[in-house]
């Protein structure tokens, strides 16, 4: 059997070194500082494009003029770019304040998913009240 022995945790990312002293092929990249907070901020990002799309099947329209350009210029596909890219920058931000100060960024994270959390909340307010409207 030519198994490596288990060998201390790689300083950088948190994987196990083989014995010649490379990552093992488990290893694909180093673990990030707030996965817990990035679930929820993706989780919440992709409800409000969900939400989004209801709200402009039922006729109402985009409140974010940035948003509302990329949808008219693209469709739904091209905010679900943006908002891809957006999450991607978020997440580099917070990891990049959260190398530097480590309070900083879990603060700046946990913003993030509150204030993603605003339009989804919106959105369902808003097709409550129409729900309500319809059915009244």
């Amino acid at each position: 059997m030519n198994a490596d022995p288990p060998t201390p945790r790689d300083r950088a990312g948190g994987a196990r070194l083989t014995s010649s002293g490379r990552r093992g092929p488990w290893a694909v990249a180093k673990p990030v500082r707030y996965p817990n907070c990035y679930v929820w901020f993706v989780f919440f990002s992709a409800l409000d494009i969900m939400f989004t799309s209801i709200v402009l099947t039922l006729g109402g329209a985009e409140a974010n003029p940035l948003v509302n350009w990329v949808l008219v210029r693209w469709g739904l596909i091209g905010v679900v770019a943006y908002k891809f890219t957006l999450v991607m920058f978020v997440v580099w931000v917070c990891e990049t304040v959260g190398g530097l100060r480590d309070a900083s960024g879990r603060r700046l994270a946990e913003w993030t998913v509150a204030i993603a959390f605003i339009p989804v909340y919106l959105a369902i307010v808003q097709l409550l009240l129409s729900v309500r409207v319809y059915a009244g």
